[in-house]
């Protein structure tokens, strides 16, 4: 357990550009609340705000929950800072990269609404990394002895090992031959994209077709063409693949002339199909006008989703 301060910021630059709603988003989401005990028991939505919840991604990852304790909420994780005895409330201090800095934007009950982690600090100003800014993972730059600045929790890191051997960038995106979740997600936004990885599909695993398809893709949308999924081909890739997304529901390439079946087939939500006044949202949307669920409207609507243009609600 525990981990560097090198370590736990080469994790948080990782993540920079990750925008709220996005698979990277739901990752960390998903990672918080996959570690176990939870904070008070609660799970956090994709919908909450995510700030501490970012810092306590962080500390999951690097494994580092021994001398970072995990919060969804501001104040709480400042309880248990204070606890742990690396809770310091002088904000004129002039921290250390690695400390956890807190937020007070309103100064009026000393309650902190926001959190991010110091990368940092040059003369009087201290750069910071933060999850939930302006919904998104992102840096922030601000005065050392602020007035919103609440305090900061001091974890205890391990100290860097010296080494004689050549110090390694670390890798900070994918590549062939890599095999992950994150990988899987990659491959299902570029077949959705019409970039086909091979007979195997979203499989996880960076192999030979993977590469190809992400060369292609770089290459169709002006991106250097080096086979690494980093922080451009990644943030182009997701706006590519929500275009091709967003607006339409999937296919429908059954036989079925039921209206509820094929709304739920093409994974329309259940409260807008079985029974016309159901429908009336799907059918306005779709341009079908004083819908009452007439055989020659349903078929309007069947035949949209046979062609993949279906418009989402």
């Amino acid at each position: 357990m525990s981990c560097t301060v090198k370590q736990i910021l080469n994790e948080a630059k990782k993540h920079i550009g990750i925008k709220e709603g996005t698979s990277g988003h739901h990752n960390i989401i998903d990672t918080y609340n996959s570690h176990k005990p939870l904070a008070r028991g609660y799970k956090v939505k994709y919908t909450d705000n995510w700030c501490a919840t970012f810092i306590s991604f962080l500390a999951i990852k690097c494994g580092a929950t021994d001398i970072i304790p995990t919060e969804c909420s501001c104040g709480q994780m400042i309880e248990l800072m204070k606890k742990k005895g690396i809770w310091n409330e002088n904000d004129d201090i002039t921290p250390k990269a690695g400390d956890i800095i807190m937020y007070d934007w309103d100064k009026k009950d000393g309650w902190p609404e926001h959190v991010g982690i110091v990368e940092k600090v040059s003369g009087k100003t201290i750069t910071v990394i933060e999850g939930n800014k302006n919904n998104a993972v992102g840096r922030r730059t601000i005065d050392v002895g602020n007035a919103s600045i609440r305090g900061y929790g001091q974890p205890k890191y391990k100290k860097e090992v010296e080494s004689s051997k050549p110090v390694q960038e670390q890798k900070n995106y994918l590549s062939k031959g890599d095999k992950n979740n994150e990988v899987k997600t990659m491959q299902t936004m570029l077949i959705a994209c019409g970039y086909s990885c091979g007979k195997y599909g979203a499989d996880g695993e960076f192999g030979s077709d993977t590469d190809k398809a992400l060369r292609k893709f770089q290459k169709d949308n002006g991106l250097e063409v080096d086979g690494k999924y980093g922080t451009k081909s990644k943030a182009n890739l997701q706006v590519v693949y929500k275009s091709k997304t967003s607006f339409y529901y999937k296919k429908y390439t059954g036989k079925s002339t039921q209206i509820d079946v094929v709304l739920k087939a093409i994974g329309v939500p259940s409260k807008y199909y079985g029974s016309w006044l159901k429908r009336k949202a799907i059918a306005k949307k779709n341009g079908v006008s004083l819908y009452v669920g007439t055989s020659n409207q349903n078929m309007k609507l069947i035949e949209l989703a046979k062609k993949g243009k279906l418009k989402k609600v």
